[in-house]
């Protein structure tokens, strides 16, 4: 089984490993569905805890501010800060 680390504090299982292009040239990985243990017992911000996940995808790489850019011009996407 191939694991995928996916935060500070997290790797997970990944299904089928490298799935398919995304929309940036980027490779989508599956994060396989199930219960994780994110955080650290010691960080101050980011306690312990645990995470239930019915799966997901996640890119191998960061988007540009660029890349970020075009996506909003293209769909019109207000983040939650500008929405508030």
């Amino acid at each position: 089984m191939k694991w995928v680390f996916i935060s500070l504090f997290c790797f997970a299982p990944v299904q089928g490993a490298r799935t398919k292009d995304g929309a940036n040239g980027h490779i989508l990985v599956r994060i396989a569905p199930g219960f994780y243990q994110l955080g650290d017992p010691d960080h101050k911000l980011n306690k312990s805890h645990k995470f239930k996940t019915a799966g997901f995808s996640i890119s191998d790489a960061e988007t540009t501010n660029a890349q970020f850019a075009a996506f909003v011009a293209d769909t019109g996407y207000r983040t939650f800060a500008e929405k508030n």
